[in-house]
């Protein structure tokens, strides 16, 4: 059999609680009551199953990796223009 190319690749709530270091049941449970704090879904007509493209699962992976570097940026730059505001005597 040949090799399912990477954009058709689909995975189930277990495949994608390893990748998030989560449970498949939380998976699970996110999907249907919070779908908002996971990749987007790849509804497959006919099935009941809950299934991801990889790739989307990668490149929500990255999103969210990018967002949570420059919110850390920012709050360290926030941090040190308060540092550098204080007054004198209020240092540590």
């Amino acid at each position: 059999m040949r090799p399912v190319p990477e954009d058709l690749q689909l995975i189930g709530p277990e495949e994608l609680g390893l990748m998030l270091g989560r449970s498949p049941k939380s998976i699970v449970f996110d999907a249907s009551q919070r779908p908002g704090v996971l990749p987007p879904r790849f509804m497959v007509k006919g099935t009941r199953g809950i299934r991801w493209r990889l790739v989307d699962v990668r490149a929500w992976m990255d999103r969210i990796s990018q967002e949570s570097i420059e919110r850390a940026e920012a709050e360290q730059a926030a941090r040190a223009k308060a540092i550098a505001w204080r007054p004198r005597g209020c240092r540590t």
